[in-house]
């Protein structure tokens, strides 16, 4: 059985700019129960991606894409 996936966010208010970093937890609680609020406004949640791999061979990586012929 695998680990938990760690998931790193932050919330944003759209109106004042506030940024607060949101933890995997706090993530999880919110989903649940109801996303903070700043300035009246439900804040945004911006989640860290994981990097892409770039260890692709160059002759996959300059192919088009199916839809894309």
């Amino acid at each position: 059985m695998g680990t938990e996936p760690t998931i790193r966010g932050l919330l944003r208010c759209d109106q004042c700019g506030r940024v607060e970093i949101c933890s995997t937890d706090q993530v999880y609680r919110y989903s649940v129960k109801g996303w903070p609020k700043c300035c009246d406004e439900i804040m945004s949640l911006f989640v860290e991606m994981a990097p892409l791999k770039t260890d692709m061979p160059e002759s996959l990586a300059d192919q088009p894409l199916a839809h894309q012929t």
